[in-house]
């Protein structure tokens, strides 16, 4: 018994120095970087369930390993995203990161309140037109700063720093509050309004999206574009909304929001 433990003493550090030895000299034993589906560009269904699994990682802590360098190099030549999202210009709803993406994956469209208006609505032609990104995710947050304030200045107690004069920041609002006013006349109060107002808003940007990008919404017609709804909570996990595809594109325009004319 003697003999093993000074056996197993002596062991010790010569397996922390040969280990020790690798790392010093580069023999560190290579990770597999990640590689993502190839069927992503074609299928937008399969593009959903990619983020899905990314969010996953980025929820747990454990995201994948990326061959950074290789992927510069890989799109010195061009862009092949799987998806555009349409997200929150807030800095702590970055898409990429939440979706645990890499470079050349996501085509972002970012705006305060995750609204549409001409120059985002070119953007999503030019993905899905010049690009061929099969999914469009409309993407809004839990405790959006936009929406609350849109709320807050319906129901006149929106409060601005002192000396600050709203300009251009009306046009946030003035987008936001067709969803505002159809959540309010529900009765709702408080978070719950604001929470509401916040899906109710992923639902009206795809409809104007649908109304007045006359190149995304052929692309849904012809069956080559799905568009999902989503949020985002406060624990970083992603809630899907709704889901719209050639399928069920006159339902959901339809419904009662912006295209329906909730002005």
């Amino acid at each position: 018994m003697h003999k093993k433990l000074i056996s197993v003493m002596f062991l010790v550090p010569v397996v922390f120095f040969v280990l020790g030895s690798v790392q010093a000299f580069g023999c560190s034993p290579k990770v597999q970087a990640y590689e993502r589906p190839q069927n992503l560009t074609k299928d937008g269904s399969a593009g959903w369930q990619e983020l899905l699994k990314g969010n996953k990682r980025f929820v747990s802590g454990e995201k994948v390993t990326r061959d950074w360098a290789g992927l510069k190099k890989h799109h010195k030549t061009g862009q092949w995203p799987f998806v555009s999202i349409v997200s929150c210009s807030d800095s702590r709803v970055s898409p990429d990161v939440i979706f645990d993406q890499g470079i050349g994956d996501v085509f972002i469209v970012r705006t305060a309140g995750n609204t549409v208006a001409d120059l985002a609505l070119g953007s999503l032609e030019f993905s899905v037109n010049v690009l061929a990104t099969p999914l469009i995710v409309i993407l809004g947050h839990e405790g959006c700063g936009a929406v609350y304030a849109t709320v807050d200045h319906l129901e006149g107690v929106l409060k601005l720093p002192e000396g600050y004069e709203p300009d251009k920041l009306l046009s946030v609002v003035g987008e936001i509050v067709p969803a505002a006013k159809k959540a309010m006349v529900t009765g709702k109060t408080g978070v719950e309004l604001r929470e509401y107002t916040t899906e109710l808003n992923t639902m009206f940007v795809a409809q104007e999206m649908l109304r007045d990008a006359s190149g995304v919404k052929n692309a849904v017609v012809r069956g080559d574009v799905i568009v999902v709804g989503a949020k985002v909570m406060f624990d970083g996990t992603v809630v899907k909304l709704y889901e719209v595809s050639n399928e069920n594109i006159d339902q959901f325009m339809e419904k009662t929001g912006c295209a329906a004319g909730v002005e």
